[in-house]
């Protein structure tokens, strides 16, 4: 391999990584839990069917990923 040195990497160091306080991030989890539960599971529901049948095909996925995001799915659905 040609390229034997490399620059030194930003994600190294004592803040290389972002530690959130257990109070927040359990505040976080019920903010998000309150949240999904005050949707349309319907819509939701909807949503992400239509954007799994665009994406198994030839389809544009993007209007139905935008049509998700205005029903509120999130990205780890």
């Amino acid at each position: 391999n040609a390229f034997e040195e490399t620059a030194e990497s930003p994600l190294g160091g004592a803040g290389s990584f972002l530690k959130v306080d257990p109070q927040v991030e359990t505040e976080m989890i019920a903010d998000v839990a309150k949240w999904r539960s005050s949707r349309s599971e319907e819509a939701v529901s909807t949503a992400l069917q239509d954007l799994r049948d665009a994406a198994s095909g030839e389809e544009n996925i993007m209007p139905h990923t935008i049509a998700a995001a205005k029903a509120g799915v999130t990205t780890g659905e």
